[in-house]
């Protein structure tokens, strides 16, 4: 069986120490002054809320804009155009897909509305 190296063989050998170290002593910190920070978060508060405001109203327009919609749905289940060379061309959607997909934005927008 080979021999461990002697290094290895004093590290194993030595006692461990335990290091104690010395108690820290406690500095005094500043502590921290609410009224030099009022301000600026005051200001950032009244930013945040017009924007929560505007995003609601962003959500009620998306909701009111699907509910109308699918009452004009007929109307987008064809688009029609002429290419480059002069070619027509067609697509045709399905009203059912098309009123899936507006129903999935009037529910996920009023939950988020709601919420």
């Amino acid at each position: 069986m080979p021999q461990p190296p002697q290094a290895a063989v004093q590290h194993m050998t030595q006692p461990q120490q335990v290091i104690n170290p010395a108690p820290a002593t406690m500095a005094s910190t500043d502590t921290f002054e609410v009224s030099k920070h009022q301000k600026k978060v005051k200001c950032c508060s009244k930013f945040l809320t017009v924007w929560a405001y505007l995003l609601l109203i962003s959500g009620a327009i998306n909701v009111i804009c699907n509910v109308f919609f699918i009452f004009v749905l007929d109307s987008f289940t064809t688009i029609q155009w002429y290419d480059r060379e002069g070619n027509y061309q067609s697509i045709e959607m399905d009203p059912g897909f098309l009123f899936l997909l507006a129903l999935a934005k009037i529910v996920g927008g009023g939950y988020l509305l709601i919420r």
